[in-house]
């Protein structure tokens, strides 16, 4: 579990998501005065890029039902799509597969630009998008109900958590509407530039908008909460039963060694060595932990495997960690067994025999 936990927080989403902060403009007069807004932030230190979306990877994302063009036809069918300004493909470090990024132009005849991921070309368009048709069902807001050309393929990137497959994505250029500004921080002047922006931010959005920034990977990490919760409480729960197990085979080992007190005494007598005689109670307890491990093992992977069903991402399951848990198993019994061991084989077989 701590495995998949911590291949989802490192894992590459498919977009800049380290030290990219959203910053939400509440003010609709302020949304409207972006570029300028835009400009003045690009004008702090530390700041690498700007751009502009309605919606955010990790958070809210638009989802309809559409029609697009397959073999001269027009078909429906439902994917997600997000509003983006026209430099959103630059400045979230997505990768372009084939086409044109957007345009920046204004809409000519009402025809739209569309870029879609590689998942929805696959589905849609069966493996060529470039020059196919798209029509929303609605106008989303942006007066006229968008439709036009799909211009470009981007590579997949994740908006959503790991638990589902990457669905079909389109980007389209609404920058009228875009209220989440995103801000690309150099990641070493992060608490600078995030100072510098709260200190002038007044100045630099003038209608009063609050100052509530947050991380996209931040998005990310609340969709694992939980996930984290139980791996931590996993990791809690395992140090307990090493912690049991190791005062269990204390006790095992301690009785098993004082039933044979007698016998290591007369062992010892007949000339057997300290080695021979730690080895001789090791191999007693040895295959009891064998099979304890391989049902153990068996258990546990067992049981992670119906938990990782839940992700379409999965990090796998290393078999190295169940032979390293086998191994640390048989090296605390064969040190608690020596412990044990050595005191009775340096006791005086005397005591151990003066009542045969």
């Amino acid at each position: 579990m701590i495995n998949q936990v911590n291949y989802m927080r490192n894992v590459d989403l498919g977009f800049n998501d380290d030290n990219t902060l959203i910053l939400p403009i509440y003010d609709s007069t302020s949304v409207k005065r972006l570029p300028e807004i835009r400009k003045k932030i690009e004008e702090l230190p530390g700041v690498i890029a700007t751009t502009t979306a309605r919606h955010v990877p990790g958070g809210r994302v638009g989802r309809m039902v559409l029609k697009v063009e397959k073999e001269g036809e027009m078909e429906k069918k439902i994917s997600d799509f997000m509003q983006v300004g026209e430099d959103y493909v630059a400045g979230m470090g997505l990768k372009i597969l084939s086409g044109t990024d957007f345009s920046g132009k204004e809409l000519v005849d009402s025809t739209w630009e569309f870029l879609v991921n590689r998942k929805a070309e696959e589905q849609f368009f069966d493996g060529s998008a470039l020059g196919k048709k798209v029509h929303f069902g609605v106008n989303l807001g942006v007066g006229k109900v968008p439709k036009g050309r799909v211009i470009g393929v981007v590579e997949d990137f994740n908006v959503h958590s790991l638990r589902y497959e990457m669905r079909p994505l389109i980007l389209m250029v609404t920058s009228r509407e875009n209220n989440l500004l995103h801000v690309r921080i150099d990641g070493n002047q992060v608490e600078e530039t995030i100072a510098f922006l709260e200190a002038d931010w007044k100045r630099i959005e003038e209608a009063g908008s609050p100052f509530y920034p947050f991380f996209i990977n931040e998005k990310f990490e609340k969709l694992y909460r939980s996930d984290r919760r139980l791996s931590s409480l996993m990791g809690i729960l395992a140090y307990i039963c090493v912690l049991i197990s190791i005062l269990g085979l204390l006790g095992f080992a301690s009785y098993a060694i004082e039933q044979r007190r007698k016998e290591i005494g007369i062992r010892k007598v007949l000339g057997a060595s300290l080695s021979q005689i730690v080895l001789m109670l090791f191999q007693e307890i040895f295959y009891l932990i064998l099979v304890a491990n391989i049902l153990g093992s068996v258990t546990a992977y067992l049981v992670v495997q119906v938990w990782l069903q839940q992700f379409a991402y999965q990090a796998g399951i290393p078999v190295g960690i169940f032979i390293f848990a086998g191994l640390v198993a048989l090296v605390l019994a064969f040190i608690t067994v020596s412990f044990h061991a050595i005191r009775a084989a340096l006791a005086n077989p005397v005591h151990a025999l003066k009542y045969e």
